[in-house]
């Protein structure tokens, strides 16, 4: 390997070791008020990778791939979420990293 290679890698593992993968569960007036398109907005503002749907059960869920930061700052924004909607639960589940290449909403 070059050493241009060996530092892409280091670069990427360093990256890799940064980012955290969290599961939420959020309840309460989340479903036909925008919160889908709220999260998608904010992972991309926030450089934040995973997906977000509607469950079933009228909640949304989501998985946030990104940096403690960007990931504590979704937070903060979907604790209060869009105009329309009104969070009364957010539950939080930390997971093992994954990897995402973009944010999707799934339907």
């Amino acid at each position: 390997m070059s050493d241009m290679s060996d530092m892409s890698y280091a670069s990427y593992e360093s990256n890799r070791k940064t980012y955290r993968t969290i599961h939420l569960l959020v309840s309460g007036r989340v479903t036909n008020v925008g919160f889908r398109n709220f999260v998608y907005h904010h992972a991309l503002k926030l450089n934040i990778k995973g997906w977000v749907r509607n469950t079933k059960d009228n909640k949304v869920e989501t998985v946030l791939s990104g940096r403690p930061k960007s990931l504590e700052e979704m937070l903060k924004l979907l604790q209060k979420g869009p105009a329309d909607s009104r969070v009364e639960k957010l539950e939080k589940k930390s997971l093992l990293n994954q990897e995402f290449s973009s944010f999707e909403v799934l339907y």
